[in-house]
Formats: C-alpha cells, structure tokens, sequence
C-alpha cells in the first residue's frame, strides 16, 4: 500500500478508489436482476401495492428489507465516492500550489509525490519524518485539512442523499387505471415494473347483481406478460390481451358476447383506484335504494288495488242491506195485523150485546179471546223489531269506513267513493228506530184497547 501510495500519490489514490466506488455504485443501481434493477425493487416495495404484499406475505417483506439495504448501499457508494474524488482533488490542488499556505509555513512533506529525502523539522514542529511516508500533519496545516475533510464529507453526504432520493424516485412503477369514471360498471387497477417483461399484480371491481340486490365485487391476481415499444400483451389469468402504450394503455378486450372491443386504461395510483371503489359503492347504493323504493311504491299500490276491491265489495253488501232494511213491510204488517184482532174482538163485543143474556158468558169469553189473540200479535211484532235490530247495516258502515281508512293510509284516494253508500246505510238504520219506535207505541196502544173490549164484555155477561 505504502509502495503504491509512494507510485500514484495520495491525491491519484483518493480519485480512483472514489471513482471505483462511483462506478459500483451505478452499476448496481442500472444492472437489471430478476427482470428489475435494485431502486426499481425498491420503489414496487414502497408502493402501495408493495406494502399490502409485505403486509400478507412474510418472504415478501424480507426480501423488500434486503432490497432496501442495497439501495440505501448504493447511495453510501456513490456517496463515499464522491467524496474520495473530491478530497483527493483537493489535495491535488493542494500539491499544486492553488491553495495558498500562510507565509512562514513550511511546505507539507507529504503532499510532494517527489520528495524521497527526510524533510527538515522546522524550529519547535518536533524531529522530522521520512519522506513517501504519511502522517496528519500538525498546526495550522491540521486544522485547515480537517476542515476541508469535513466540507467534503458534508457536501458527499448530501450527494449520497441525493443519488439515494432519485434512485427511489426512479423505480419505474407502470400503474394504469382502468375505469371511465361516474357511470361506469366496473373498474381495474393494473401495476407492474417498467420494463420489457411484465410482472406486477391487477385489482378489478364491477357491479354485479340486480337492485335492490347490487353489490361491488372485487379481485386481484398475478399480471403477466410483455412490452415491446408501443405495443404490449397482458394476462390476467384469462389469456393474453393485446393493446398498445404509451400516454394511455389501450387493450382489446373480449366481451361476453365475444365481440372485441377497445378499453382505454389511463395512468392512475392507489388514490385513484380508491376513489373509483367509492363512486362504485355509491353507484350500487343509490341504485338499490332506487329499486327498494320502486319495489315498496308497487307493493303499496298492489296494496291500494286491494283494498279498493274491497272497499268496492263492501259498499255493494252495505248497500244492498240498506235497501233491504228500507223497504221491509214486517213491523207495517204486524200493526195490521193486531188491528185486524182488535175488529174481530170488537165485533164480537156487539154481537154479545145483541144476544139474548142466556148467551152472553159465551160471547164474553169468545171476546176474551180475541184479546189474547192481540197479545200474541203483539209478541209477533216484538219478535220481528229485534229481528231488524240486529240487521247488518252498522257493521257494513264499519267495513267500508276500515276500508276507506286503509286506503287513505296507504297513500291512495278511495275509489269508488264511499260517501253516498253511508250516508244510505246511516239513513236506514234512522228509519228503522223510527219505525221500531211508531210500532211499539201502536202495538201497545192496539192490544190495551183489545182488554178493554174484553174488560166491558165480562162486564156486560154478568158471569
């Protein structure tokens, strides 16, 4: 080492070990391994896609950690190198004589690649050294190198950051969206590494199902295939799709029905990917809600439909009963009736009083009878009021009232119209307790007038 620092000099030494140390650098950084350079692994690892694999697949994150560690090794080597070179041009400029030396101060031995005799030690600066060998030199000289090996440290430094930044900033992440936005039924992600070989994965989202059943179906899977120039075949597992790229990927795709057509696929990330999947869960949300209300709005008007029939039907039967219970002669006939006994008790009576007194106690009898009779008829009408009160007019008012109100409820207007029905209904059942009323108070005026006629015939028999 002392032999070839003594051939090349300290500053020829520094260049070329930090240009080697250059070149490695880039060299790794450019050389392709397993179909992609180191910052281009290391830009798939810290993608989004890159995390989600580290995530699921521990060999994954292993290798993304090993990959991070070269990367980080290229910049050092590019770094350090740098600095190499720039210190050694430094001492270059120093051996030249372009760095001024204060006045008094003896000339550094070791920056003299031709110096071969032992240097003088000046006054109070210790015993001198051997020439070709090399020693940090002291004082002012010291100070003033260590500081440039600090500036050059400083300045590599940030060379290495830099060369580390923009080989991450470089990886070569191929990333395409395919999805025409709001309206569109389905959408996918495709990322791979830049290159001539594509191996990255694909994401895929459609809409599937009918509302109010829709949902968003998702997927994922290994993307393979090639790109040479402009054109480009990718596989999803489904066979190859043949396209071009450039700005846009366009690929021709197979449809259900087996025509092909183009689907244009744009550059997008993980955001714009993300943002689709939301208008997509929107799309289906707005779309089953749609449906569900359709659906309920159908169902209420079967509903409606229903009870409409029904209402119909009941306002028929209340309407028929109405009729019936208006036009029922019962109560008129029993009243009749009872009059009809009270004639015959009557005349009865005056043929008692014509008959010869031998005769009478029969007659009066016979008179007592026809009284009886009137009870009887006055029993008949009895019978035949609580017949009718117990008709079914009110409960016909109440079923197209509940109708009315059901359909009312659900939203619709009744139909037919049931207000003249009850107000038929409501009618008779008015004439009806009339009725009841007139014809209880006659029958019970007729059969008092019947033992009347009774009374005054025992009264005229003299029995």
């Amino acid at each position: 080492m002392d032999s070839f620092l003594r051939r090349r000099g300290p500053a020829k030494t520094m260049a070329i070990g930090g240009g080697l140390a250059v070149l490695a650098g880039i060299l790794l950084s450019v050389v392709p391994l397993d179909h992609g350079t180191i910052p281009q692994w290391n830009g798939l690892c810290a993608s989004g896609i890159g995390q989600l694999g580290q995530l699921l697949d521990t060999s994954a994150r292993q290798a993304c950690g090993m990959v991070g560690v070269a990367d980080h090794l290229i910049g050092w080597l590019v770094g350090l190198g740098v600095a190499a070179v720039v210190a050694g041009g430094l001492l270059a400029f120093y051996q030249q004589g372009w760095i001024p030396q204060p006045p008094g101060q003896p000339t550094l031995p070791f920056l003299s690649a031709a110096s071969t005799q032992p240097a003088a030690s000046p006054a109070g600066m210790g015993p001198a050294q051997p020439a070709g060998r090399w020693r940090w030199p002291a004082g002012w000289h010291g100070l003033r190198l260590a500081v440039i090996a600090v500036v050059a440290g400083l300045l590599a430094a940030g060379g290495a950051y830099a060369a580390v930044s923009t080989t991450q900033g470089s990886a070569g992440l191929a990333s395409f969206l395919c999805w025409n936005g709001p309206g569109d039924t389905g959408a996918t992600l495709l990322q791979w590494l830049a290159g001539p070989v594509v191996s990255g994965t694909y994401r895929n989202a459609s809409v599937t199902g009918t509302a109010p059943g829709e949902q968003v179906s998702t997927g994922s899977g290994a993307l393979t295939g090639t790109v040479n120039g402009a054109s480009a075949s990718l596989d999803m597992g489904g066979g190859p799709e043949y396209g071009t790229i450039g700005t846009s990927l366009v690929l021709q795709v197979t449809q259900s029905d087996g025509s092909v057509q183009p689907v244009t696929c744009k550059p997008g990330t993980t955001a714009g990917w993300n943002q689709a999947l939301t208008v997509l869960s929107r799309q289906v949300s707005t779309d089953n809600s749609a449906a569900a209300a359709q659906q309920q709005q159908q169902n209420t008007n079967a509903q409606i439909t229903q009870a409409d029939q029904q209402l119909t039907t009941d306002i028929a039967t209340l309407t028929q009963d109405a009729t019936t219970l208006e036009t029922d002669k019962t109560l008129a006939g029993d009243i009749q009736t009872m009059r009809n006994d009270l004639g015959t008790g009557q005349s009865d009576y005056q043929v008692e009083l014509s008959d010869p007194p031998s005769n009478r106690c029969s007659d009066a009898s016979t008179v007592g009878s026809d009284a009886s009779t009137v009870d009887s008829d006055l029993s008949t009408l009895q019978s035949d009021e609580q017949n009718l009160e117990s008709n079914n007019v009110s409960q016909d008012i109440s079923a197209v009232q509940s109708d009315t109100s059901t359909v009312t409820n659900l939203g619709g207007s009744p139909n037919p119209d049931p207000a003249t029905a009850i107000a038929q209904g409501k009618k008779a059942l008015s004439d009806l307790a009339a009725a009841i009323a007139w014809a209880s108070s006659t029958g019970n005026s007729i059969d008092n007038q019947a033992h009347q006629v009774a009374s005054q015939a025992q009264s005229a028999s003299g029995c």
